[in-house]
């Protein structure tokens, strides 16, 4: 078997959180600590399909990423 990566802890650089919906899209860049975010309301008002990306980079400059959607209204 070949050895597929490192094991242990991973050192979090940095988080990217992206959220898409119709012609607009955000993007904030996290420090490592902070591990929430809050959608403004008045975003979640609107009655749409959204679409979040959310990316964790590592100190060793791997990153990964998971993406879904929500609806609101």
């Amino acid at each position: 078997h070949p050895d597929l990566g490192e094991t242990g802890e991973v050192e979090v650089a940095n988080y990217q959180f992206v959220l898409e919906f119709g012609d607009f899209a955000m993007s904030v860049d996290l420090p490592p600590e902070i591990t929430e975010f809050g959608i403004p309301t008045a975003l979640l008002e609107l009655d749409d399909e959204f679409k979040f990306e959310i990316v964790v980079r590592a100190e060793s400059d791997n990153q990964t990423a998971v993406e879904s959607c929500f609806e609101t209204g």
